[in-house]
């Protein structure tokens, strides 16, 4: 189901603060306890997180919304649905079988219990839909832009101008979830890459982030840059 809004998320833009993360959390009651030592996997209290890479960049990640969702097809009981044009989990009628977490392709969907909770249910982002009505509250904390919301065919629009833009500077971006099998909520514009092998899985590697993070925007330490993100490299490896 398709709605007229979406989201916008801008890898160029992101630099990987965690203003998303904390505000899902505070608006959504999620326990910092519950945080994973692994930030880059969701779980039923980290609905929002930030997808680093090696090469120094990073980008928030979501539930993708899908237009033609395997979750909503696979609940039994009807309990994730679409509401204006994303999709939202009624817990009253969710039965926790796990069929959502099974079938999502992007693993964003996550049965189990929150701290105080009796019933087991399916977590994952609601787009805010449910209790606000302005922009979500990860689009509202985002210093720099990289996430956006608003009219979805302006989003579009503006997806295809700055890959262009940045692919006549020979910068080659993609942009996942205006077509194919995949219209999403959430339209992400990324660099292109192996991310299986890029993505980074380890505490170490946050770390390697960081530091590449900081002397990107060091510059003087710019034509050293190399040579020092090598040597830390093998300094946390």
């Amino acid at each position: 189901m398709m709605g007229e809004k979406a989201f916008f998320i801008n890898e160029k833009l992101c630099i990987a603060c965690g203003s998303c993360r904390t505000a899902c959390k505070l608006w959504n009651n999620l326990p910092k306890e519950a945080e994973p030592d692994q930030p880059h996997k969701f779980t039923v209290s980290l609905w929002s997180r930030v997808n680093y890479f090696e090469e120094g960049s990073a980008y928030h990640e979501k539930c993708r919304h899908c237009y033609d969702a395997k979750c909503v097809a696979s609940c039994p009981e009807n309990a994730l649905f679409y509401q204006d044009g994303f999709v939202v989990i009624n817990k009253d009628k969710c039965i926790a079988c796990g069929k959502c977490e099974t079938v999502c392709p992007f693993a964003c969907v996550k049965v189990g219990n929150l701290p105080g909770e009796s019933k087991k249910t399916a977590h994952k982002c609601h787009a805010c839909v449910i209790e606000a009505d302005s922009k979500p509250h990860c689009v509202l904390n985002c210093p720099t832009g990289a996430l956006i919301f608003g009219n979805r065919r302006r989003i579009i629009s503006k997806a295809l101008k700055l890959r262009s833009e940045y692919s006549s500077k020979g910068e080659e971006y993609v942009i996942e979830g205006i077509s194919g099998d995949f219209q999403m909520g959430a339209i992400t514009l990324k660099k292109k890459r192996d991310e299986k092998k890029l993505s980074l899985s380890s505490s170490a590697g946050n770390e390697k982030f960081i530091y590449s993070l900081v002397l990107r925007s060091v510059p003087v330490l710019r034509p050293v840059r190399r040579h020092i993100y090598d040597f830390i490299s093998k300094m946390l490896s």
